[in-house]
């Protein structure tokens, strides 16, 4: 997660959101799926942050 973040930090948006899927799919933790979330939001895909973060609210 820690490659998302930095990714972040420079712009790296795609790059980021690629790392945080990663980690996502191998640790399912919650503040992952807000980064994922967030990251979608950088990226001005609205829509797909939302579904994101709703299609998930349910899982701890």
């Amino acid at each position: 997660m820690k490659s998302g973040d930095e990714q972040i930090e420079k712009g790296q948006y795609y790059n980021a959101l690629d790392q945080y899927e990663k980690a996502y799919k191998a640790l399912k933790e919650k503040d992952i799926a807000i980064k994922i979330a967030r990251t979608h939001f950088l990226l001005r895909d609205y829509a797909r942050a939302s579904n994101f973060l709703q299609s998930r609210s349910g899982q701890r």
